[in-house]
């Protein structure tokens, strides 16, 4: 209901696979989450939400097997069982949102680059094997939404796509490392669901055909930060950087709207009937300073997109991201951890509404929060 009220017409949710088998893959689910995951999805039909629905979002069980041909089969195995025990999460339209794994670049490189998160293994080598494991999965696990759920069901990865800029502007060297980044973290899962295969390092992923594509692919986008590259300096493959000119937010994030509006353009300039959902996009913003303007900005810019269908804003409420922990505040609305309470963010609340009406009138087929 908070959600109708800031004018969405649609949720994003999340399946843990660890609560859902935390036994092995080839056990029953989990009565009881089950049950509430599907009472929580029911709720937000019930209040006319469509439901894009995120099979793997980072998050796996113990028993596991990596990410090599055993994992890839039992992610295949896992998609097949909750296609097959879900009720149908079509819009309007008759269309269903699928997510298979979110941000498969920010996973291996927090994972086995930044050695911030699971299992905490810095080899460069080994991040590669694991990205191009985890598109093999996201193929196999596609095809297997497909023939379950119908031809009306979108399949993508969410793509945290980020753009590389070389550190020194006059440096080749710069420009260079940031061209080479980009291919690998950027480029490689793009062309894989634009255009149905990719090189990843030196490991070709061979994807869905073109007549499984369609003539408009679809592609979930998560945009957060623009970073910047330099190999003589230190590397810098994450998001946190200084702002120069950006939004004022609490990680210093360079949130500016225009490096949104050139990632979404690179994306429609390779293939311009490609169909996007912006699955994530925001910042956090615990005292409302720069959120209200962000929105504003996407706003206007999202017209002169027709090929977003929709927009998920990271996110209703304040959450626990990660590894950072709940010292980040993304929500539009406030979560006071120590009595629950939600309260909106009046000027962020606003201008989101505001957002949404307008791109109801623009799109009438529109994904919205």
């Amino acid at each position: 209901a908070g959600m109708r009220r800031l004018g969405a017409n649609a949720a994003r949710v999340s399946l843990s696979w660890p609560k859902l088998q935390p036994r092995g893959p080839d056990t029953p689910f989990d009565a009881a989450y089950t049950q509430s995951f599907l009472a929580h999805v029911a709720d937000l039909q019930a209040n006319g939400l469509t439901v894009m629905c995120t099979v793997l979002h980072f998050v796996l069980p113990a028993w596991f097997a990596g990410w090599n041909a055993t994992g890839e089969h039992q992610l295949e195995q896992f998609a097949a069982q909750v296609a097959a025990r879900f009720p149908p999460m079509r819009d309007a339209h008759g269309d269903e949102w699928w997510i298979t794994i979110n941000e498969p670049t920010i996973y291996a490189l927090h994972s086995y680059i930044l050695a911030a998160r699971p299992p905490g293994e810095a080899s460069f080598p080994q991040a590669v094997r694991v990205l191009a494991s985890m598109c093999r999965a996201h193929v196999r696990m596609a095809r297997t939404l497909r023939r379950a759920r119908g031809p009306r069901t979108n399949v993508s990865m969410a793509c945290n796509v980020v753009p590389f800029a070389p550190r020194n502007a006059l440096s080749p060297l710069d420009a260079a490392t940031a061209c080479v980044v980009d291919a690998l973290f950027n480029r490689a899962v793009l062309s894989l669901l634009l255009h149905g295969s990719c090189w990843v390092g030196p490991f070709h992923v061979r994807g869905e055909s073109a007549e499984e594509l369609g003539p408009a692919p679809f592609i979930a986008v998560n945009h957060y930060t623009r970073v910047t590259c330099s190999l003589l300096d230190s590397l810098e493959l994450d998001h946190e950087i200084q702002p120069d000119g950006a939004h004022e937010n609490d990680l210093c994030w360079d949130a500016r709207v225009d490096h949104f509006y050139s990632v979404l353009r690179s994306i429609i300039s390779c293939h311009p009937q490609v169909r996007i959902v912006v699955s994530e996009h925001g910042l956090p913003d615990e005292y409302d300073r720069s959120r209200p303007r962000l929105l504003a900005e996407t706003s206007r810019m999202l017209k002169h997109c027709p090929q977003v269908l929709g927009y998920f804003h990271w996110t209703y409420l304040d959450n626990v991201e990660w590894d950072i922990g709940i010292g980040a505040r993304f929500g539009v609305v406030a979560v006071n951890y120590d009595t629950l309470a939600r309260i909106p963010r009046r000027k962020s609340a606003r201008v989101i509404r505001t957002l949404y009406r307008v791109g109801s009138a623009a799109r009438r087929r529109a994904v919205r929060l």
